[in-house]
């Protein structure tokens, strides 16, 4: 429907009208001196009359109202499993071939819906394209898409999995946070066989040399009763342990635990064994390789702090999980204890205005010791500004204020994993001081402060120089939540502990001057892409790369391949297609003659697959979702049924009213008439005889 309107009065039509009407009456009725017929001297002056009221009113700016029905349809989300253990059960031909196809006939099938696609394993992706994912995290995935749906007219979620999760939170804990049914579509089998695996093996990624480490294991067996067999561990190759197993139940499991000393430096490689049994039909989840790396020296960092909080312990232990890593803890009134010199990083937590912590501060300072400051509620915040970095802090009032964090897009101080960088959305807020907080140009923030959803441009976490020496500023406490957080999103604190491992690296390597650094990780999945970075300085230490910077990167049977590094920013950044499984050195050169600079190192890759730990399906995980959501449970096979189902018990759609305003002005045509109008008007005055 369409309607005419105007932001204007109406008494001004009126007088635009009236004051067309005078006009047009003086120029032909009024005028004694044009004496034509009076039949066309109406015309003419109905032509005037016409001509000067659209002038007029058109500057009014008169707009069509034009009102749209718009259908909205319910939506139907379709959450596929991507992950690997979908295609490893007996069933796995039948996804293959026939979930692609089943998945493109659903649209025209459920034409009443507004299906939306999507796949997921360790993160949400919209479409559809194979089943490579290496872990499930289903709970991630349903929270994902209710974002997504949410604020549409949403019928519901259709999740097709074999139920088997090995990331994130059990799913079921989190259903009843949907108000929209989840329906299950339930592949693989749940069928129970004789399956020996290794279900854990734990050794710390990062040893110091000549320190005993300990390797833990565990074994587990579903339906092996009474079966006798062996558990063989290797390290580098060489036979180091052997457990004799009597599994005694049909669910069995058994703990091991050993300790070993690090006597090779660099890669060492960890093989786990558990001899099968003839009757297994997963034989691939009896072997587990892993590789960690053995440092010779360790750096020390201490935490100088006047409070007890459990920001400190969480610190310490993500520090610790890495072995080159030392972290001692000391309070403000213990400073006479200690010797400074030993420390390569000083951790400032809640810097109070303490009377015997100024001189030792300015003591590490005037050392080149790195500081990482730690701000909160009783944070100092004049010791940073008294620094003259650049950081202004204008504290309103003694009231808190919790803010998200939003990663820093443009950060080029150090890379941060994909994972880190996600797990940036999942973490709960941070508490300061409520005030203003500013940096500028010299300082580079890593995190930005989010409150609500807005990203403001008040720093959260930044870095800044101070007598060329780099200095990290948290403004905010309670990150112990994140590692709990990185724990229930992952079953493991190891994206927590590598974001405080990059930090600690960068500031106490910002103490390292030389020239050409290659940045790696010791360790990479045979199921993810390699990933390095190399920074080239010139003699001012300034960054630079415009000159060729080569690595030759060789496995154990010395075959080489030679890569290029790309400028990036202003550094040097290398990306690989995933490596198989083993250990590889390389030798990184810069190709000019200005800058003689060889850099070696090596790293491993393993190919632990946590989707092959176990292929029994998990039916029970499905029908609960189902059940607390108010779904419809129903398994691959009865894929049809569930169409019909929803065919059936299609919501209404709903109707949306669209209001579209067109001004008068942008009809083209509009000004086409006035034209004619003009023209027909000139020419007959013309041919009567009249200019």
């Amino acid at each position: 429907m369409m309607t005419f309107a105007t932001h204007n009065t109406f008494w001004l039509i009126l007088l635009f009208a009236g004051i067309s009407l005078f006009l047009s009456w003086l120029l032909y009725i009024n005028n004694k001196s044009f004496a034509i017929a009076r039949l066309r001297k109406i015309v003419l002056f109905s032509l005037r009359f016409i001509l000067l009221f659209l002038l007029l009113f058109l500057l009014l700016d008169p707009m069509f109202k034009k009102q749209h029905k718009k259908t909205i349809k319910p939506v139907l989300a379709v959450a596929i499993d991507a992950s690997q253990s979908m295609i490893l059960s007996h069933d796995s031909l039948q996804i293959k071939n026939d979930l692609p196809s089943w998945i493109e006939k659903l649209m025209p099938s459920l034409s009443k819906y507004d299906v939306r696609i999507y796949s997921f394993s360790d993160s949400l992706h919209s479409g559809f394209s194979g089943y490579k994912g290496t872990t499930t995290n289903i709970s991630s995935a349903l929270i994902d898409i209710k974002n997504r749906i949410q604020q549409n007219n949403v019928a519901g979620i259709l999740l097709i999995s074999d139920g088997i999760y090995n990331a994130g939170t059990n799913p079921v804990f989190i259903a009843n946070q949907f108000p929209f049914p989840i329906h299950t579509l339930a592949t693989g089998d749940t069928s129970t066989k004789i399956d020996i695996s290794i279900s854990y093996v734990h050794v710390n990624k990062d040893i110091t040399f000549n320190s005993f480490f300990p390797i833990e294991i565990a074994i587990s067996a579903k339906d092996a009763q009474n079966v006798n067999t062996r558990v063989d561990v290797f390290l580098n190759d060489k036979l180091i342990s052997q457990f004799p197993l009597q599994i005694s139940s049909s669910d069995f499991s058994k703990f091991f635990s050993l300790q070993q000393q690090a006597t090779k430096k660099g890669i060492n490689k960890l093989t786990v064994q558990v001899q099968p049994d003839p009757k297994e039909i997963n034989k691939q989840n009896n072997s587990i390789i892993l590789y960690f790396n053995v440092h010779e020296k360790t750096k020390r960092i201490l935490i100088l702090a006047d409070v007890v909080h459990p920001d400190i312990r969480s610190i310490k232990e993500a520090l610790e999980s890495y072995a080159q890593f030392t972290v001692d803890i000391f309070r403000i009134h213990e400073v006479s204890k200690i010797n400074l010199d030993q420390y390569h990083l000083l951790v400032y937590y809640q810097h109070p205005q303490n009377a015997g912590s100024p001189l030792f501060f300015q003591d590490a300072l005037r050392k080149k010791i790195p500081i990482w400051f730690i701000g909160g509620t009783q944070f100092n915040y004049n010791t940073i500004s008294s620094l003259n970095i650049g950081f202004s802090a204008k504290i309103r009032s003694n009231s808190t204020n919790d803010v998200l964090p939003a990663f820093n897009t443009n950060f080029s101080l150090f890379d941060l994993s994909d994972a880190e960088k996600q797990f940036f959305d999942k973490v709960q807020p941070l508490s300061l001081p409520f005030g203003d907080y500013k940096i500028s140009a010299g300082a580079q923030a890593l995190l930005y402060q989010k409150v609500g959803k807005v990203v403001t441009s008040q720093p959260l976490f930044f870095f800044a120089k101070y007598n060329d020496l780099f200095m990290g500023f948290l403004l905010g406490e309670g990150i112990w939540r994140w590692r709990l957080k990185a724990f229930a999103e992952y079953h493991s604190f190891d994206v927590f502990d590598q974001f405080m491992v990059h930090i600690v690296q960068f500031l106490t390597e910002n103490t390292d001057r030389s020239r050409f650094k290659v940045k790696y990780k010791p360790t990479y999945s045979a199921f993810e892409p390699i990933h390095m970075n190399a920074e080239l300085y010139n003699p001012n230490y300034e960054l630079i790369n415009n000159v060729p910077v080569v690595i030759d990167i060789y496995d154990s049977a010395h075959q080489t391949k030679q890569y290029f590094f790309e400028p990036e920013g202003n550094s040097y950044f290398l990306h690989l297609f995933p490596f198989p499984a083993g250990i590889y050195h390389f030798r990184a050169r810069v190709e000019d003659k200005t800058y003689p600079f060889v850099e070696e190192g090596e790293f491993s890759v393993s190919n632990f697959n946590p989707e092959r730990l176990s292929l029994r399906a998990n039916h029970t995980v499905l029908k609960s979702i189902s059940a607390q959501t108010g779904g419809q449970f129903f398994t691959f096979e009865q894929r049809e049924n569930w169409i019909n189902f929803m065919q059936k018990n299609a919501p209404p759609a709903r109707q949306r009213t669209q209001v579209r305003y067109t001004s008068l002005i942008d009809w083209k045509m509009l000004f086409f008439v006035l034209i004619l109008l003009a023209t027909i008007e000139w020419a007959w005055r013309k041919w009567e005889g009249y200019y």
